[in-house]
């Protein structure tokens, strides 16, 4: 074998690297900046996340007691406060949340690859990091850019990572803990990734672990605590009692490892074993053990979310994160083969690398809002400015925002707390059936059948609200749009 034929072999993987980051990182791009100012929603609760926005926007508490007018989600507050601050800037809408999601996401694919550089020296190796996991954007909801906290929570996480990895001095990890502090403040997942990260560092590092365990555990308990008295305990409600009461289904008990994880990245899920078992193994204890904790953290974190009802493909992006930086320092560890081994490893990691890039193409189109969409929600919007009073939309509160009128608590977390707490449900249905009693709105829109057995005594259904099919639903997340609209009934008596 000639020397200018070695020469482009050994270029393969990094050729065949480049070509595909490049080309999922200019996917996305083409799906973020198409739909980043889309005045509907690309998925069904993000309507519910400019709601919450806009209350820290108007300075009121993101933690009121439920009622109709408005019930908390099951998340701490950080992503909405840095929203709105974004908002004072850029205006209200979907526009300040998608945009820090879209510079979360950003700086999430930089940090992915400094993490794998750092530890291997190796440009090739952090691009193959950073463009896996640009490229499990279609495999895990095409979620990395809307108005949800799950890009944000994995920038502060990733961030504590870099640190605890590369500058563990005293300040290091105090910065870290901060971190730390904040992923587990913008979303409860980060709960089990902190802990395992912890657990590694105290087993390398002892005490000066110890300190950035602490600072993590004062934190995010100090914060707890101060939201809990100045919310007189509904803060702790919302973002602990509820989501602790969420049903779990057993349905992923296996399939998230079969489906979600082996099926959809066969080749990173078993390199990432691979090469676990290769390095403690060869005595590399140091590196393995840290991303032996660091990936049963992550891969928990997802799993545990699979495993609550309702748990939607977003819950796999910290799964699908770890197991793409593993795939990166593998292949600077694979490349360093002996030197008989160089040429046949070379082609043999370079097919890998353009299988599993293949596996992962999608069609950028289907993620984007059509025109017809964008029409038919503006009619609706028209429509509903059109109704001569209050209108009570249970899925879609915001549309009332755009129309002119107000917002109302979206179904999903009334329907939360009402699961959870039998006073609230009681006291909810009363106030439902109270203000369908007294004619409150003009028309009550639903998406589903939803509490209609109240709701029938005292309205009627009119029809249906979009008409055309396949038209007005989100691009991403649970498939659902308006279907029922109801206008109150004549009573006997009136």
């Amino acid at each position: 074998m000639t020397n200018l034929t070695q020469k482009i072999i050994s270029r393969l993987p990094e050729v065949t690297t480049y070509l595909a980051a490049i080309i999922f990182l200019s996917l996305f791009l083409r799906v973020a900046l198409q739909r980043i100012d889309y005045p509907f929603e690309l998925e069904w609760m993000e309507g519910s996340m400019v709601d919450h926005m806009l209350r820290v926007y108007h300075g009121k508490s993101l933690y009121p007691k439920p009622s109709l007018d408005f019930v908390s989600a099951i998340y701490p507050p950080i992503y909405f406060w840095i929203s709105a601050l974004v908002a004072k800037v850029v205006g209200i809408g979907f526009f300040p949340l998608r945009l820090v999601s879209l510079l979360a996401s950003l700086a999430n694919f930089v940090l992915v690859f400094r993490i794998v550089h750092k530890e291997t020296t190796n440009v090739s190796s952090g691009i193959l990091a950073a463009g896996l996991f640009i490229g499990t954007f279609g495999i895990s909801g095409s979620w990395f850019d809307i108005a949800r906290m799950d890009s944000l929570f994995l920038t502060f996480f990733l961030g504590g990572i870099y640190l605890v990895r590369f500058h563990f001095t005293l300040k290091g990890s105090l910065t870290a803990a901060l971190f730390f502090s904040l992923s587990i403040l913008t979303k409860q997942t980060a709960l089990p990734m902190v802990a395992c990260v912890c657990m590694a560092l105290i087993i390398q590092h002892r005490m000066r672990a110890l300190w950035m365990c602490t600072g993590v555990v004062v934190l995010v308990g100090c914060s707890a605590w101060l939201g809990h008295i100045l919310t007189e305990g509904w803060f702790t409600f919302h973002v602990l009692t509820v989501p602790g009461e969420h049903v779990w289904t057993s349905e992923y008990y296996t399939k998230f490892w079969t489906h979600d994880l082996f099926l959809a990245l066969p080749i990173s899920f078993t390199v990432t074993v691979v090469w676990l078992i290769r390095e403690i193994v060869r005595g590399e204890r140091s590196t393995a053990v840290f991303y032996v904790w660091m990936a049963a953290g992550m891969v928990v974190a997802s799993w545990l979310g699979r495993l609550h009802t309702g748990g939607f493909l977003n819950v796999l992006i910290p799964a699908y994160l770890v197991l793409a930086i593993i795939c990166g320092l593998a292949l600077a560890s694979f490349l360093r083969s002996e030197a008989s081994m160089r040429m046949s490893m070379i082609v043999l990691v370079t097919g890998l690398i353009a299988f599993q890039f293949s596996y992962l193409q999608y069609d950028a189109s289907k993620r984007i809002p059509t025109e017809l969409d964008r029409l038919a929600w503006q009619q609706f919007v028209e429509a509903v400015a059109d109704i001569d009073g209050e209108v009570y939309i249970a899925y879609h509160g915001y549309i009332g925002q755009l129309a002119g009128k107000r917002s109302y608590a979206h179904k999903m977390a009334l329907g939360d707390v009402m699961r959870v707490d039998s006073t609230l449900k009681r006291e909810l249905s009363e106030q439902l059936q109270e203000e369908y009693r007294k004619k409150r709105f003009a028309a009550v829109i639903l998406d589903a059948g939803w509490q209609t057995e109240t709701l029938k005594l005292y309205y009627k259904n009119t029809g249906g609200v979009f008409t055309i099919p396949n038209v007005g639903y989100p691009v991403t997340g649970f498939r659902t749009r308006p279907r029922y609209f109801f206008s109150p009934n004549k009573l006997p008596w009136e």
